[in-house]
């Protein structure tokens, strides 16, 4: 379960702003004063309403709608609070939590879950000032809302969920008594979560499993698991007043007192107390700047912690995080990376969905570019992301780039694919310049690798044969350079064909992504027959353009010209047994039923328009590729998109 669109409106410096959060990880950047860690405090004061207002239906008391027993958010008295118990939004004087003062503060999550088989519902909680030391909450039914509906979403009642608000200053008090759980679930719920981190570990231990996983991300954030944090409880909560905790990093160390750990090392294990504590349906996590005591290395590290724990928790844990850190952002994928405004009223996406101007030669420009100059960073410059990135990608073109870092991030289950692009506009550039590159700059720029140490080499040389495919991997690794370079040939004309290799894998992508275009019931059957069709449709007219000889002659002319430009990059004599005759491959292969070794990115869009056409639709074919990506699945996606994450990771 997870808060899949969130909606703020007049709430601090926002008058309206609207969210669609991934269920996993959200972090949130943008200038100062930008609202970010206003969204925290609004998802946290969702939260505490829900939690709050949270009653059973007393015995023999019956209410439109609700059944004995079931769960509801109380009305009068219930409705009516006091300034000062309302703990996740601080505030000097009780109307300053409004944007504007006389009117409510509405805050909406529509909720989503893929565990269970039940319509998203949303969740609307009004905020009014009674006077001047109390607020009115009042829910208020979106539309379709019903409580049994309500009653059947969640497992979890009376506390479905969970909330950890976790501050950016990480200070430990040095003397900590036991607490009840409700006191210190109170304590966090008021942002004082370091105030009891001894009694959070207390209460993590007594699940052992989870306490475990604690301290092995924790030791994989704080030393990379060249050492292992050792965490020791001392006390009873049966019969002591206070209890102790000590930390040491190795058997040679001694113990510590908690309290002498460096910020940092608080802050990590207070976040990962966050990951690993109760679960819920629904855990929020919500780090304000965690990056503030963290060193770049911790940054990159801690979130591929929160990453992996978010996707692990089987849609229960769903974690926010405010930052300008550029460090954190850099290690950000940018679906999960969101850039906030100084503006009042907005919706916001992931910038992955942001326009980008690509450069047709050169180093592409990063997402992350646009929103860490916008921060003002004076070292936000393509090429400190390159020395930066775990991979640098030789590609021929923009679009090449945008789709491999597309494919690679749908295809790994990892964080971030941390890479930035150098295209060469077309192969003939790459063919003839890619070893002038080598020398002149990949080898002479370095961070604690050259360029060249972290490049791989991805491109097509448009019309081969596979067995001439082959040969020129093996001549690129026979020649010195390049002996080290990862490559890969793609098996196709080009980088979009590559979902034409097998037919038997593209009906089901398409099933999908008519599914997400259209957005009403389609008969799968009847996309995956009318997709065969058309796909047997372009090899037949393929097989009578090479008939009529025109396609035959560019097809001849092409592999002159690049036989003629890789004897630049290669040696000759490994190049002497390539490039015979290519007709007969060609129609082997079409009379096989294949068409990717001759098929361009436009026949691709033709096939998928017929189809839609077929089906009585019309196809937006601006982005189709990104969106055929996205429609993939491990089962549906060309293997060749494996080979190139085993080629790039």
């Amino acid at each position: 379960m997870h808060i899949k669109r969130f909606v703020i409106e007049n709430f601090r410096r926002f008058e309206r702003v609207e969210f669609d959060f991934n269920g996993d990880l959200n972090v949130l950047t943008g200038v100062n004063n930008s609202g970010k860690t206003s969204v925290l405090e609004a998802v946290a004061l969702w939260a505490e309403c829900f939690d709050t207002k949270m009653r059973r239906l007393p015995e023999g008391e019956v209410r439109p709608g609700l059944r004995r027993g079931d769960y509801w958010f109380g009305e009068s008295p219930a409705n009516r609070f006091a300034s000062a118990a309302i703990r996740s939004v601080r505030s000097t004087r009780h109307g300053d939590v409004f944007n504007l003062e006389g009117e409510p503060l509405t805050i909406e999550a529509t909720l989503d879950s893929s565990l269970i088989d039940v319509e998203p519902i949303s969740i609307r909680f009004e905020l009014t000032l009674v006077g001047v030391s109390e607020y009115q909450v009042d829910h208020v039914p979106t539309e379709g809302f019903s409580w049994e509906r309500f009653n059947e979403f969640f497992n979890a009642f009376p506390r479905p969920i969970e909330t950890v608000f976790v501050s950016p200053v990480a200070a430990i008090l040095s003397r900590e008594e036991f607490l009840t759980r409700p006191a210190i679930n109170a304590k966090v719920l008021a942002r004082e979560s370091m105030s009891v981190l001894r009694n959070r570990l207390y209460q993590l231990k007594k699940q052992p499993e989870r306490f475990s996983r604690l301290v092995d991300d924790a030791s994989f954030v704080l030393f990379n698991r060249a050492l292992r944090v050792d965490v020791v409880l001392g006390g009873d909560e049966a019969r002591d007043v206070s209890l102790d905790a000590q930390v040491r990093t190795s058997a040679r160390e001694p113990l510590l007192d908690l309290s002498l750990l460096g910020s940092g090392s608080l802050q990590v294990i207070e976040i990962l107390l966050g990951l690993h504590g109760e679960r819920r349906d629904l855990n929020l996590v919500l780090l304000d700047e965690p990056d503030s005591h963290l060193h770049r290395d911790l940054q990159r590290r801690l979130l591929d912690v929160l990453m992996q724990r978010a996707k692990e928790s089987n849609d229960t844990c769903q974690v926010f995080v405010t930052t300008h850190n550029e460090g954190l952002i850099r290690s950000t994928r940018a679906d999960h990376l969101f850039h906030l405004e100084a503006v009042t009223t907005k919706s916001y996406r992931p910038i992955v969905h942001d326009d980008v101007l690509s450069r047709h030669a050169g180093l592409q420009p990063s997402r992350h570019v646009k929103v860490l100059q916008s921060l003002g960073n004076e070292t936000a410059l393509d090429l400190l992301n390159a020395l930066e990135s775990d991979r640098l990608v030789l590609v021929e073109g923009d679009d090449d780039a945008r789709y491999i870092q597309a494919i690679v991030e749908r295809v790994s289950a990892r964080n971030a694919f941390r890479a930035m692009y150098w295209a060469f506009g077309g192969v003939d550039g790459l063919l003839l310049n890619l070893d002038h590159y080598r020398t002149g700059i990949f080898e002479a720029v370095r961070n604690q690798r050259t360029l060249w140490e972290k490049s791989a080499l991805v491109f097509d040389v448009d019309y081969v044969t596979d067995a001439e495919r082959v040969a020129i991997e093996a001549a690129l690794k026979a020649t010195k350079g390049y002996d080290k370079l990862p490559v890969m040939l793609w098996p196709a004309y080009t980088l979009e064909a590559t979902v034409l290799v097998d037919v038997a894998k593209l009906a089901p992508t398409l099933v999908e992504l008519v599914r997400r275009d259209v957005r009403e019931p389609v008969e799968a059957a009847e996309i995956e027959r009318v997709t065969r069709e058309e796909f047997d449709a372009l090899v037949e007219r393929f097989k009578v353009r090479l008939r009529d000889g025109e396609l035959l002659k560019s097809i001849e002319g092409q592999r002159i010209s690049r036989k003629k430009n890789l004897e630049v990059l290669l040696p000759k004599k490994s190049l002497l047994r390539m490039f015979g005759e290519y007709l007969s491959e060609a129609n082997r292969m079409l009379d096989a039923g294949k068409v990717h070794h001759l098929a361009r990115k436009e026949d691709l869009a033709d096939l998928v328009e017929a189809v839609y056409q077929r089906l009585g639709h019309t196809l937006q074919r601006d982005g189709l590729f990104d969106r055929i990506i996205q429609s993939t699945t491990p089962h549906s996606r060309p293997s060749a998109w494996d080979d190139l994450v085993a080629t790039v990771r």
